[in-house]
């Protein structure tokens, strides 16, 4: 009997320590997948849906301590949720965004805050057509298109503008040797 007991003792040490690989695992899977590329989320939940239906099962069982069954489970849950918050998308901070509004107006500038209610945009810049020869027929005429910068309207506003989130169709990061950022770019230089 005290054979038995030892053995049961021995067995219950050895599925802590595999919990504790898996959950290890899952700690290396939820750094991988929060800041790189090379994990997903949905790696991440398809390997600890495994592990904690593993889990779950010998703790219903009764082969498996119930402090350490809940104790794994809330941890791969709440590691799945800091994985959802590090890849939800951001704007870098150090380039310019183009934001589309669902009016379909444009504008270029610094977005801040961008999964909230009201995201702000500050060193706005927007898209004007102006016709290059007034003379020829409105037919005939080709726009031309200038980056315009906001705060020389009549009305005076602030080079800060607080969207609305539900109006941003999309927003995305543009590149340092962009037309529209080399013209911001010499904008700025002209100041």
């Amino acid at each position: 009997m005290a054979n038995l007991s030892g053995l049961t003792r021995k067995i219950k040490r050895f599925d802590a320590v595999l919990v504790g690989l898996g959950l290890l695992v899952l700690v290396v899977l939820a750094l991988m997948a929060g800041f790189s590329d090379s994990v997903s989320l949905g790696t991440y939940a398809k390997v600890a849906f495994v592990l904690v239906a593993i889990v779950a099962l010998k703790t219903y069982f009764g082969w498996l301590a119930l402090r350490l069954g809940i104790v794994f489970i809330a941890s791969a849950v709440i590691l799945g949720c800091g994985i959802a918050y590090l890849q939800k998308p951001a704007p870098a901070n150090n380039l310019y965004q183009a934001v589309f509004l669902t009016n379909g107006q444009v504008y270029f500038g610094h977005l801040k805050n961008a999964d909230t209610k009201n995201p702000v945009l500050t060193d706005i810049y927007y898209l004007q057509s102006t016709p290059q020869n007034p003379q020829q027929s409105t037919d005939q005429q080709q726009q031309q298109l200038s980056l315009i910068k906001l705060g020389k309207e009549l009305h005076g506003p602030e080079d800060k503008m607080v969207l609305k989130g539900d109006q941003i169709l999309f927003w995305e990061n543009l590149k340092d040797d962009g037309k529209v950022v080399q013209t911001i770019k010499q904008s700025q230089q002209k100041q």
